[in-house]
């Protein structure tokens, strides 16, 4: 597709910075990585708890990723806020909780 719609794809992707580029590779990865899991969690562990699976994956990651990238998940561990933060998922703890109760069901 990039190479339909970019006109000198190469060289855009040349002077693309390092990092960027390595960021971009990565979270593709990361991506892909997901798709794989969920199809083989749907597949072995029927619908119903796959998608809570899912779900709790996408709540825990999603409220990490952010602190991570940004290099701030270390500074959350030490103050008392932040530690409650990540156990309750940033006030998301009813949403964990949901997750749990109906991937039992």
């Amino acid at each position: 597709m990039a190479w339909i719609l970019t006109d000198r794809l190469p060289q855009v992707l040349r002077t693309a910075p390092a990092s960027t580029v390595l960021w971009t590779y990565l979270f593709g990865v990361l991506w892909g990585l997901g798709g794989l899991i969920f199809g083989l969690t749907t597949r072995y562990r029927g619908m119903s708890l796959g998608m809570a699976v899912a779900m709790g994956n996408c709540a825990i990651f999603g409220t990490s990723i952010l602190p991570i990238f940004h290099g701030q998940f270390s500074h959350l561990l030490v103050q008392r806020s932040g530690i409650s933060d990540i156990a309750s998922g940033q006030g998301r703890s009813d949403d964990h909780s949901g997750v749990g109760i109906h991937g039992q069901m």
